[in-house]
């Protein structure tokens, strides 16, 4: 796992690149499942649910896409809507995969997520 803080404009739309590795090498993703959230604060239930999130996406919903299976590579987008009624302001994140036969999540990153205040706003 490693720490990855991210930051965004409120109402920006914008993808990230992944890379998901084990000791510096690339795992193979085909057929992983791979949800990512952000949240306001840190879960106090050992239950956690996408839906206490602020922002949820996985590749079930195609926010997450996979890339290059086999290289571990995928990405996660983000659109206007995800962030444009939250207040800016700094949230935590993570991302973890469930490899493809396997039934235990691996958390790949998190870290905080920031959202920055934006000047210029469209009606």
């Amino acid at each position: 796992m490693s720490n990855v803080d991210l930051s965004i404009y409120r109402g920006e739309m914008k993808t990230w690149q992944w890379a998901a590795t084990d000791n510096s090498i690339a795992v193979s993703i085909v057929g992983a499942t791979i949800r990512w959230t952000v949240r306001t604060a840190t879960p106090d239930s050992a239950t956690v649910v996408d839906t206490d999130a602020v922002i949820a996406k996985t590749t079930a919903d195609g926010a997450i896409v996979i890339t290059n299976g086999a290289g571990g590579l995928f990405e996660a987008s983000l659109v206007k809507s995800d962030t444009n009624t939250l207040a800016p302001g700094t949230y935590i994140h993570g991302i973890e995969l469930v490899l493809q036969g396997q039934t235990d999540p691996v958390v790949l990153a998190q870290g905080t997520f920031v959202i920055l205040a934006d000047i210029v706003r469209a009606s």
